[in-house]
């Protein structure tokens, strides 16, 4: 008695195990004044020109995904995930303060521990 291949590619005709399924109804298109890149546009266009570098560009964008994930205006920013990616405690300041002068956010500093900020947008 001789055993089948098991590795043999005429059993398997993957065409017909996979079942294509069309949706019924086209995925919704956001309206264009509530555009997303990781943060509003509207937050991207205040920060955008306050923000000296890379670096202070993507504080501020984490900025408003911690007030998304957190659903509170003011979040606790600490240091962790940021040196993950590679930007500095040095940088996260200046991005703070330069935000903080162009009045989009109040920061509550708290000595060694990390700084509290709050976030004065929308306006």
């Amino acid at each position: 008695m001789v055993k089948p291949d098991p590795f043999d590619p005429s059993d398997y005709d993957l065409r017909r195990s996979i079942k294509w399924e069309t949706p019924e109804v086209a995925p919704k298109r956001p309206n264009p004044g509530d555009r997303f890149f990781g943060c509003p546009i509207r937050w991207l266009r205040l920060v955008y020109p306050v923000a000296k570098s890379k670096g202070e560009l993507v504080v501020a964008i984490y900025l408003w995904r911690l007030r998304m994930v957190t659903k509170s205006r003011t979040v606790t920013m600490s240091n962790d995930w940021l040196n993950e990616i590679g930007v500095t405690r040095k940088v996260k300041y200046r991005a703070l303060i330069r935000l903080e002068e162009a009045k989009l956010i109040k920061i509550e500093r708290r000595g060694r521990a990390a700084a509290r900020v709050t976030l004065l947008f929308p306006r």
